[in-house]
């Protein structure tokens, strides 16, 4: 009997903790959408994940404000963690990461139109720019300050060529994801090469 007790003690525990999991997920779900709405105090029906992703990318691509295109697009990637639906998640997660290299698409243009540079500093300098002036890098900052949470749903090599395909055509996409790769490139500035962030095919 003992031995049957110790044996149902861990998967009594296990379904605590997933009952636990869901609670959490279903009560940042409910958090999110009072985030999203116009007016929060509302009744409404509860948005299932796939809604509150595309209301939160309609109010990322209607925003012009910077501060908030980052916290919608935070909310919007914080839902697309919890999409049961993985390929949906990823698609959303795209979108989202595309409208906010489109929010600051000139600047993006005109660095990938200069190179990035081709010296060490160069290219240190336009990380540091990119993550702290344009929407795209202080989301990818953000994004690593919680990786352990946001790691399904940061920006990476994963993702990279279905996002460049939403906002750069064949023209200037060498140079256009050579920049991006700069600058999504982890940490440690001052490792980063030239010649490593290169692109090779397409």
């Amino acid at each position: 009997m003992a031995k049957l007790t110790n044996k149902l003690v861990p998967s009594q525990s296990q379904q605590a903790k997933d009952q636990h999991l869901k609670i959490e997920k279903a009560l940042d779900l409910v958090d999110a959408q009072q985030m999203l709405l116009d007016n929060p105090g509302e009744d409404c029906p509860i948005l299932s994940p796939d809604e509150l992703a595309e209301l939160a990318i309609k109010k990322l691509g209607e925003s012009y404000d910077k501060d908030d295109q980052m916290r919608l697009a935070f909310i919007g990637l914080t839902i697309c963690n919890f999409m049961n639906d993985k390929q949906a998640a990823l698609e959303q997660t795209s979108r989202i990461w595309a409208e906010c290299l489109l929010s600051d698409g000139a600047q993006w243009t005109e660095w990938a139109l200069e190179g990035g540079g081709s010296s060490t500093s160069d290219l240190a300098w336009l990380r540091d720019e990119a993550l702290s002036s344009t929407v795209f890098g202080r989301l990818l900052d953000e994004c690593r300050k919680d990786y352990d949470s946001m790691r399904e749903v940061t920006y990476g090599r994963d993702i990279e060529s279905v996002v460049i395909d939403r906002v750069q055509g064949d023209e200037n996409r060498e140079s256009f994801t050579r920049v991006l790769r700069v600058v999504a490139a982890p940490a440690a500035a001052d490792s980063i090469r030239a010649d490593s962030l290169m692109v090779s095919t397409y």
